[in-house]
């Protein structure tokens, strides 16, 4: 049976990348996927009164958001894919928390992740 593979959150943090350097030492690589989870600034302004002016962020902002966030997950898993992992990129838009649609995603039993 195949490895199912194993969900790497990555944010660019330094943490972030001592993850992907313990998780290669532990689990000696493997089959996985690196998510970048992404909300809109658009949809945080709406709980974040410091960013209120941006509440109207058309179609472009948007979009500049998705590239960013899936170029986040590229950058990501070419650094897993340095520790040994066969690793692939996923960026996901959340409405709310990153957290929360990490979460969300790894139970939704769709991903198939370990």
């Amino acid at each position: 049976m195949a490895q199912r593979p194993i969900l790497i959150a990555y944010d660019d943090s330094v943490h972030a990348r001592h993850a992907i350097e313990f998780a290669s030492a532990e689990l000696g690589g493997g089959a996985a996927e690196v998510v970048h989870a992404w909300e809109p600034l658009s949809s945080a302004s709406s709980r974040l009164a410091v960013y209120a002016f941006v509440a109207g962020a058309g179609g472009e902002e948007l979009e500049y958001e998705r590239k960013q966030a899936e170029s986040k997950a590229e950058e990501g898993a070419e650094l897993a894919r340095q520790a040994g992992f066969e690793a692939s990129a996923l960026a996901i838009q959340s409405e709310g928390p990153v957290s929360a649609a990490l979460i969300d995603s790894s139970t939704s039993g769709g991903r198939g992740w370990s």
